[in-house]
């Protein structure tokens, strides 16, 4: 099995999602780390937050737009505001009013959220690995 290069977290509550989300993810070489809920994706993301450098940073994240208690919407304008430039994208319930991709920010249907973000992360080619970095913006 390849040795993945790229890292995501994944923080979406309904479980088919989810689940389609992160497969799509392995199946493109990244490795996924599933959390609960965004109160969880934060408690692994304070050393972004508080300016540290971390053993391991993210290359995606994937949170539910609207949850109980701590929005994706929150989390990703506040990294924003940070200077955090990590891609994000924010699924939601709903089709959003417009197709958005703000500041490295997308927002998605869920049920279509797994066929965007094969779109966002193709495998990097053996003689390109740097194509990969495509959703950073470089």
């Amino acid at each position: 099995m390849p040795t993945s290069h790229h890292f995501a977290y994944v923080a979406v509550e309904n479980a088919v999602w989810r689940s389609a989300i992160s497969e799509t993810l392995r199946q493109r070489s990244w490795r996924v780390e599933v959390r609960a809920s965004g109160f969880d994706l934060l408690e692994d993301l304070c050393d972004l937050i508080t300016n540290e450098r971390p053993a391991i940073a993210p290359d995606l994240l994937v949170i539910d737009r609207l949850a109980r208690g701590c929005a994706g919407t929150t989390i990703a304008y506040g990294l924003r505001e940070l200077g955090v430039r990590i891609p994000i994208v924010l699924v939601g319930t709903s089709e959003p009013a417009a197709a958005t991709d703000h500041d490295g920010i997308v927002q998605v249907f869920g049920p279509r959220a797994a066929t965007v973000i094969a779109r966002l992360v193709r495998p990097p080619a053996v003689s390109d690995p740097a194509s990969a970095s495509r959703l950073r913006g470089s």
